[in-house]
Formats: C-alpha cells, sequence, structure tokens
C-alpha cells in the first residue's frame, strides 16, 4: 500500500479522533455552564438580605427579601408531632437562629417544647420537650450572652421562670417560682448588650407594670433597679425600646388600673439614672392592640402604630418629644400589627395580621412604597 495514502489516512483518522474530542469537550462545557446556571437558580431561591415574616402561630414562615421587597419562598416548618400548636419566633443571641416554642398533645396532658430553626442552612435545627405541663403561652427570649449563644429565658404561668439551653436541649435553671396565670414577664436588651430589661406586667387587679433593670451578664441575677416600683408613675406599659446610648427607656404604655382604656395611649421614656417617666405632651387614640415601637437612632426617632391604620413617626431627640409626621396606611384593617426598620435605618415594615400585607415605608420621603402580600403577616425578624 502507498506509504503516502496510509499516512493521509492516519491524519484523517486523527483530525476525525481531535474533531471527536472537541466536539465532547464542548458538549461538557455547555453541560458544565447548564449545570452552573442550575445553581445560580437554586441559589436565587435564598438572599443575603433576609427578613424572616411569621404569622406568630403555625408552621408556615416566609422568607423575603428586604431590599427587593420580594417573597423568596414559603417554609414550611415541618414536625413530626401529629398533634401540635406553634407559636411566636426570636432571633438567637448569636443571631444564627430563630427560636419558638409550641404546645404538643401527649395525653393526658399537654407538653411544652421548644424549637429551633437553622438561618443558613434554613432548615429546622433541632426541638426539645421541656418536661413541663403546657399552661398557657410563655414569654421567651434569648439571653443575649455571647458566651453561651444557646441561654434564653421563658416564664411559665404556673411555674415561674427558667433560663434553658436550646443548642444543649435541657432546662438550665428555675430562676424564680414567682408565677401566677395573671402575670406576664416579656424580655428587652440593651443595644450594647450591658442591661436587661423584664417587663413584668400584673394583670389581676389594679393592672400596671414594673421594669427589672439587670446585668444582662448575670443571667438576670444582679437587678440594678425596679421602674415603677408599686405602680408609683401609674402605668401599664405595651413596649419597651432602650435609647441608642441605653441611658434611657422608651415606652408606650396605657395609664394603670384600666382608667385609659377607650380613652388615650401614652409614650414616654424613663431615666435610668434618675429613673423618673418623662411623659410625652401628646396621647394616641386608645388600642386594644398594643402601640409596638420600632426604633431609628440615626434619625431620633420612634415608630409607633397600635390596631388602627396610622404610622406615628415621634421625635425623640432631647427631651421634648413631638409628632413629627403621620403616615396613613390605605386599606390596612384594624388589628395586631408589628413594625421593624430595615439595618440601614431607610424603611420601616409594617405587618397587618388580618389585612394579609406588609406595608413598606421609607423613612426619607415618609410615604408608602409597597406593599408585600403575605398571609396573616405579624412578626418579623431580620437577622
Amino acid at each position: 500500500m502507498n506509504k503516502n495514502l496510509i499516512t493521509n489516512n492516519r491524519i484523517q483518522r486523527n483530525e476525525s479522533s481531535m474533531q471527536f474530542i472537541k466536539t465532547i469537550f464542548v458538549l461538557l462545557c455547555i453541560a458544565l455552564c447548564s449545570c452552573e446556571k442550575n445553581l445560580m437558580d437554586d441559589n436565587s431561591s435564598t438572599t443575603n438580605n433576609k427578613m424572616y415574616v411569621y404569622q406568630n402561630s403555625g408552621t408556615k414562615l416566609y422568607l423575603v427579601d428586604y431590599k427587593t421587597f420580594q417573597v423568596i419562598r414559603d417554609i414550611d416548618l415541618k414536625f413530626p408531632f401529629q398533634t401540635s400548636n406553634w407559636w411566636g419566633l426570636e432571633l438567637s443571641t448569636n443571631h444564627n437562629y430563630l427560636i419558638g416554642e409550641g404546645i404538643v398533645s401527649d395525653s393526658p396532658t399537654d407538653k411544652l417544647y421548644f424549637y429551633s430553626y437553622d438561618i443558613k442552612n434554613d432548615r429546622i435545627h433541632n426541638y426539645f420537650n421541656t418536661g413541663l405541663i403546657a399552661d398557657g403561652i410563655p414569654s421567651f427570649k434569648a439571653a443575649n450572652i455571647p458566651s453561651n449563644p444557646g441561654l434564653a429565658y421563658f416564664n411559665h404561668r404556673s411555674m415561674g421562670l427558667y433560663s434553658y439551653d436550646f443548642l444543649n436541649k435541657k432546662i438550665v435553671e428555675h430562676l424564680s417560682n414567682e408565677a401566677d396565670f395573671s402575670l406576664i414577664k416579656l424580655f428587652y436588651h440593651s443595644s450594647d448588650q450591658q442591661l436587661t430589661a423584664v417587663n413584668k406586667d400584673l394583670l389581676a387587679g389594679d393592672s400596671y407594670s414594673e421594669l427589672y433593670i439587670y446585668d444582662t451578664l448575670s443571667g438576670l441575677k444582679d437587678l440594678k433597679c425596679i421602674l415603677n416600683e408599686g405602680d408609683q408613675d401609674s402605668v401599664y406599659i405595651y413596649d419597651v425600646i432602650f435609647s441608642n446610648d441605653n441611658k434611657k427607656i422608651y415606652v408606650s404604655y396605657q395609664l394603670s388600673g384600666g382608667r385609659s382604656r377607650d380613652i388615650a395611649a401614652y409614650f414616654g421614656s424613663y431615666d435610668l439614672e434618675t429613673q423618673e417617666l418623662h411623659t410625652a405632651p401628646f396621647t394616641f387614640p386608645w388600642s386594644l392592640n398594643p402601640y409596638y415601637m420600632a426604633y431609628s437612632p440615626l434619625r431620633d426617632e420612634i415608630y409607633l402604630i397600635g390596631a388602627y391604620d396610622t404610622f406615628y413617626i415621634i421625635n425623640v431627640q432631647g427631651d421634648r418629644y413631638s409628632i413629627k409626621e403621620t403616615i396613613q396606611l390605605a386599606g390596612k384593617v384594624a388589628g395586631p400589627s408589628q413594625i421593624l426598620v430595615r439595618p440601614d435605618e431607610e424603611v420601616a415594615f409594617v405587618s397587618c395580621n388580618y389585612t394579609n400585607l406588609v406595608y413598606v415605608i421609607d423613612l426619607e420621603t415618609r410615604s408608602v412604597i409597597n406593599q408585600i402580600n403575605i398571609s396573616m403577616a405579624y412578626t418579623m425578624i431580620i437577622p
């Protein structure tokens, strides 16, 4: 056979082989690009701008992008219990978890459970049985002690105040046996992690509130002072926020003993040095639902909303408080609402449980710029 012919055949075969390899390479590149696109599409189901919206009861959680105002996805909190009710969400001390509580039917009694949700991995982290009989819905809060990120508190209506560790799934300590079904204890932290306020609401008889101020790192053992002790200021407190310098505590409240029922609601602040209440020279319409607050240190503003459709902007620069502006929330149905200020303090979110909306308010233009449709929206958390 002609050697040149053999050589040419070999060259053609080699060229064919190279062409085949090139074709395979191109197909692999296309496949890899497709996989990368799919991964990007999968990652698009999450966001770095996470805001969680919860209905405050049930097993439905919504992940929202707080910059684009889009609902990224619905999250079903799936538990291995047939008969259960789940309430509330709070942010853990290290902001890695959401923590909640539940009542699980376990004949002949209902048991109190706590659970945690892993924010990074978007899944249930763990849950544990406290061993306590469920008696009403206890209030709870992360302890805000950095060296003990799993520590949290809860107040049981029949058994008193406890600390628990949701990471290690155990009750840590029974802090107080002061208990009554008409006694509620709510927990608040200062921004510098130095102080914790426990709002002790006494609902029976002459209903009023006392604020117990503790050193945070003491685990509710080093009491600094008691505000409105023995109802000396005649207040029943709705909500509490520490000022940015942590020298004041802003409060929204009613008059104690139900004396302002159907009349008015109030705003003011406690000076933590003098322990005196400074009352603002204005009132709000009375509301069965509390006037919950949010705070913008950059703007020196407090935001309040009760049950109705008016968003109040309060100037808290200095001690001469005033209503700077109000914003009407068109279409809002009277009912439970909460407020959350975005980390950049340019936007506030207002949930409307009965309206099935979250209103988005531009704090610069003082206008509603968007509405997010979420069924029974209530608790809002930005990790």
